[in-house]
């Protein structure tokens, strides 16, 4: 089965599938037939776990939203979609497991979003190049993630309270 999806650096057009069943195909990213069974097999409980554990789909002029059952890709550890054109808003939920996620440069704007990821325990995320305005969250000293991206953004103000932390 797919475990890796290395598609980035392409001129790939369109939505990411949804994939819901094999009968019900359409004109996608990717040819569901070939991907089926390691991404969005859906049955009538939901979506079922599957192996894919690296998706990179950076610079592709890929659009609208993750698919529903995005956040059910269990096993997903690496999930690149930096320089896309996709809709993420603070909703969007991601798969448990995650540890690496590149969003930069992708428009994001709504703050919610930095909110919820400074929730998750990912080691690497990258929100740089994008949109995101107003303060600094107050979460960002609390948040378990190592590696935190977030230059090229119109954050203004100043630092919030660091509670004893400081910066390196």
């Amino acid at each position: 089965e797919l475990v890796e999806l290395l598609l980035y650096s392409n001129k790939l057009i369109g939505t990411i599938p949804m994939l819901t069943t094999m009968e019900n195909r359409t004109n996608s990213l990717v040819d569901a037939s070939a991907i089926s069974s390691a991404t969005h097999n859906r049955t009538a409980n939901g979506c079922q776990n599957n192996v894919l554990h690296s998706c990179f789909l950076s610079n592709n002029f890929i659009t609208g939203p993750l698919p529903p059952c995005f956040d059910a890709l269990y096993s997903l550890i690496y999930l690149g979609l930096e320089d896309t054109f996709l809709s993420i808003n603070g909703s969007q939920t991601f798969p448990a497991k995650l540890e690496y996620l590149d969003l930069s440069g992708v428009g994001l704007s709504d703050s919610r979003v930095v909110e919820e990821i400074l929730l998750q325990n990912y080691a690497y995320v990258d929100l740089s190049q994008n949109a995101f305005g107003g303060s600094l969250p107050t979460s960002l000293w609390n948040a378990s993630i190592q590696r935190l991206l977030l230059n090229n953004n119109q954050f203004s103000g100043s630092f919030p309270a660091q509670n004893g932390h400081l910066c390196s």
